[in-house]
């Protein structure tokens, strides 16, 4: 018995109070962010208008996904819907880089057996155009409750005319003023069609008449072969400038 108390004694001697730690837990972070949301100012929308017309799919799904979940914004939480309102006008315009409009197939299965369907991308743009952009902004946004809400922030329109003109009227410049991010990576499309393409090789322009045809024949080098004809080592025995287009040599 005496054995017992002596240890009982010991054990309260160890008891001391805990010291509070300077760090906060995960609840009490959780709960201070979570009181920014709500002040109603914090919590007012914004509408953003982006015009569609000659735009990449993807560069432009992408920040349309920031502004959905609200990453431009310095109050950001993940865990919380903070995103604003975005429309898309011009939506039958958008384009594809390389081959996509013809390898690229949406796929998607009916429940049933035997029933999944497949749909070109450009077969795709004649039906739904609005289902591409809608495709690429589910598989951006992160997959839990709050994409079902942020997909429906997105306002997409086939033309010009859409239906909320009150709600960015009330924007600055009526919704216009984007990011700093949309202004950097989306850009104007390239005018690649302009210029004609060096093909090299022999170039035969032909000439008809009702009673001659006459023809002329002009070989193009490609770039490789100049470098080859530029790095030839010359020969001390050659007068190269008797030579034809001797200043290539």
């Amino acid at each position: 018995k005496k054995k017992k108390k002596k240890k009982k004694k010991k054990k309260k001697k160890k008891k001391k109070k805990k010291k509070k730690s300077i760090f906060l837990s995960l609840s009490q972070v959780t709960m201070t962010s979570r009181l920014i949301f709500k002040e109603t100012l914090n919590l007012k929308r914004q509408w953003y208008h982006i015009d569609a017309k000659d735009l990449v799919v993807g560069r432009l799904t992408t920040e349309v996904a920031k502004l959905l979940q609200g990453k431009h914004k310095p109050i950001y939480n993940p865990s919380v819907d903070c995103g604003d309102y975005v429309v898309i006008t011009n939506a039958k315009h958008i384009q594809f880089t390389g081959k996509k409009w013809r390898d690229k197939i949406y796929r998607w299965h009916t429940g049933w057996p035997g029933g999944l369907k497949e749909v070109p991308a450009w077969r795709m743009m004649e039906k739904t155009p609005e289902k591409i952009l809608l495709r690429a902004l589910k598989g951006m946004l992160p997959r839990n409750k709050t994409r079902r809400y942020r997909l429906d922030r997105c306002k997409i329109f086939l033309d010009e005319e859409h239906d909320h003109v009150a709600q960015l009227k009330q924007m600055p410049d009526e919704g216009k003023t984007l990011p700093n991010a949309i202004k950097i990576h989306i850009k104007e499309k390239p005018d690649m069609y302009d210029k004609k393409p060096i093909i090299p090789g022999y170039q035969v322009d032909v000439n008809l008449t009702p009673n001659k045809m006459t023809w002329d024949a002009t070989f193009i080098e490609s770039e490789k072969m100049i470098q080859k004809r530029k790095n030839k080592k010359r020969s001390p025995f050659v007068d190269y400038s008797k030579l034809p287009d001797y200043k290539d040599y």
